[in-house]
């Protein structure tokens, strides 16, 4: 047996997890996943906007996730409109809202599973070196392994600093290379300093992740 693995894991995972598959988001952007008033207000705007630009109405399936964010990077990174309701300022604004809602839908969801987490700790803990390439946003693994017993730190060798201060100097005794190929849900990053930032506990809310000047995501 080779004293090196690389695991591969995608929706299926999370799903495990309680976090649903891409093609399931269109409908949780506006319909099943609002609580409180701004959440609330948050759907209000989504479906307008997909109602506007998508032309959908009631008893439709709703546009896929990717085509949403394709019109809307499409429209800003040529500095078009899309219509005569929503300027490519505009829809900025819509992208924000957007990926807030992503994100707290990816952390909302996610319930504790003994089957993910006995899977995650059979491989750190029966494998000498095990690392994971992760085709999904959430953190599902990263929560699995933050469970362990044994303190596991986290790499994802993306050359982000790890922020400080909020519960991360406990010794780790090992670091496991995680891999994220289309972004995280826990990374952000600042224009002003020019750092990507891995928030690796998810400890900062949703909310305030979309309020830091240019969070990048790589969906």
């Amino acid at each position: 047996m080779s004293k090196k693995t690389t695991v591969i894991l995608g929706a299926g995972f999370s799903k495990n997890s309680g976090v649903p598959v891409q093609t399931e988001f269109s409908n949780y952007l506006v319909e099943s996943y609002a609580i409180g008033d701004f959440d609330k207000a948050v759907s209000k705007i989504i479906k307008r906007y997909i109602k506007n630009v998508f032309g959908y109405s009631k008893g439709n399936a709703y546009p896929q996730l990717d085509d949403i964010l394709t019109s809307i990077d499409i429209a800003i990174n040529s500095g078009h409109n899309l219509g005569a309701g929503y300027s490519y300022t505009h829809l900025e604004l819509i992208r924000k809202v957007i990926v807030y809602r992503i994100i707290s839908i990816l952390e909302g969801f996610y319930r504790y599973s003994r089957h993910a987490a006995k899977f995650v700790r059979v491989l750190l803990r029966d494998y000498p070196e095990v690392d994971f390439v992760v085709l999904n946003w959430d953190t599902v693994l990263e929560k699995n392994i933050y469970e362990m017993e044994e303190p596991i730190g986290i790499d994802y060798v993306n050359g982000g600093e790890e922020i400080k201060g909020l519960g991360n100097s406990l010794k780790i005794s090992k670091v496991v290379k995680v891999l994220k190929v289309h972004g995280s849900c826990n990374w952000m990053y600042c224009n002003n300093c020019r750092v990507l930032i891995n928030d690796l506990k998810s400890s900062i809310s949703p909310l305030k992740e979309q309020a830091l000047p240019g969070w990048i995501y790589c969906f």
